[in-house]
C-alpha cells in the first residue's frame, strides 16, 4: 500500500521543503501532490523547478494537481478565475442569455438536449479523457489520477472506462460533509471495488484538516475505515488548514501512517571487496 501526502505550501524557502520533505519522506510517502494555481502561474516558475528537484532528492514522486484554470478543478476561490477573465467568450451561459463566471468544459450548451444533466456529465468525463490523453501525449510514463467528492461517486464507473486514466481517489472527507465517520468505509469500498474490475488503481484520502478536539478523535476510526477498505494507495495532507491543533494532528497522521508496512527507503549498494 503506498503512501502519498499533499505539500500544499510555498517552495521558496529552500531549507524548510528540504526539511518537510524528509519528513514526509521518513514516515514512508513514496510521493507528493503539489498544486499549481493559474493565479501563481507568474511567480512559481523557478521556485516550482528547485522544489522538483528537491523532492527527486528526497526520493519523492510528485503529482501535479491543476488548480481553478476555469474554475474547472479544485482550488481556492479567493479571486476570480485568470482564465475565464482572460477568455471571457469561453463562459458558461444559461438558457437565458446570461453569462457565469466559469469556463465551459463543453464549449457551448446545446439547447435541442433532452437531458441537460446526463450532457453536461458525459461532457465533463469527455474532457477529463482528454486531459489525460494529453498527459500521456506529453508524456508516456506520467500517471494520471482523478479525485472524486463522494457525492461524485456515481460517476466512478464511467471515469474508470476511461483508457488513459491511472488512478481513480476519493476524498473521504467525512466530518467536512457533516457524515458519520463510518460512511468512509463505504465510499472507500466502492472505489476500491470498481478499479480493481477496471485494473486501474485506488487512491483513498484521510481528512486531516479543518478537525476540532471531537474530529481529532474520530481520525484514527477514519484511518482504520480506509485500511479495511484495502486501497492501492492511501493519502493525507501536510499541516493543511484549520485544525484546533495542527501540529498534534500531523503527528497523529504519522503515527497512522507508520502503521503502513513501509517499501526500503533507501537504495542498498553492494560493498566493494578488498
Amino acid at each position: 500500500m503506498d503512501i502519498t501526502v499533499a505539500y500544499f505550501h510555498p517552495l521558496l524557502h529552500a531549507e524548510v521543503v528540504k526539511h518537510d520533505f524528509e519528513q514526509i519522506r521518513a514516515m514512508g510517502a513514496g510521493s507528493i501532490v503539489y498544486a499549481i494555481h493559474e493565479q501563481e502561474a507568474q511567480r512559481w516558475p523557478r521556485d516550482l523547478e528547485r522544489g522538483l528537484r528537491q523532492a527527486q532528492d528526497a526520493g519523492l514522486k510528485v503529482y501535479l494537481s491543476l488548480g481553478r484554470y476555469g474554475n474547472l478543478f479544485a482550488g481556492p476561490l479567493v479571486v476570480p478565475s485568470w482564465y475565464t477573465f482572460h477568455h471571457p467568450k469561453s463562459r458558461v451561459m444559461d438558457r437565458h442569455g446570461r453569462y457565469h463566471d466559469i469556463s465551459c468544459f463543453c464549449r457551448a450548451l446545446c439547447p435541442d438536449v433532452a437531458d441537460i444533466h446526463r450532457f453536461r456529465r458525459r461532457s465533463m468525463i469527455d474532457f477529463l479523457g482528454e486531459i489525460c490523453a494529453c498527459v500521456k501525449r506529453a508524456e508516456a510514463h506520467a500517471k494520471t489520477t482523478i479525485v472524486l467528492l463522494p457525492q461524485d461517486l456515481g460517476q466512478v464507473d464511467e471515469l474508470a472506462a476511461l483508457p488513459y486514466l491511472d488512478t481513480i481517489g476519493g476524498h473521504l472527507f467525512w466530518q467536512w460533509l457533516r457524515e458519520d465517520v463510518s460512511a468512509v468505509e463505504q465510499w472507500g469500498r466502492t472505489i476500491v471495488e470498481v478499479t480493481r474490475q477496471h485494473d486501474k488503481r485506488s487512491q483513498l484520502w484521510l481528512q486531516n484538516f479543518n478537525l476540532d478536539e471531537a474530529g481529532e478523535q474520530e481520525l484514527e476510526v477514519a484511518f482504520d475505515h480506509i485500511l479495511k477498505a484495502e486501497p492501492d494507495e492511501v493519502a493525507s495532507y501536510y499541516y493543511w488548514r484549520n485544525n484546533e491543533d495542527p501540529a498534534r494532528v500531523w503527528q497523529t497522521t504519522r503515527r497512522l501512517l507508520r502503521r503502513i508496512p513501509r517499501r526500503q527507503l533507501h537504495w542498498q549498494f553492494p560493498l566493494a571487496s578488498y
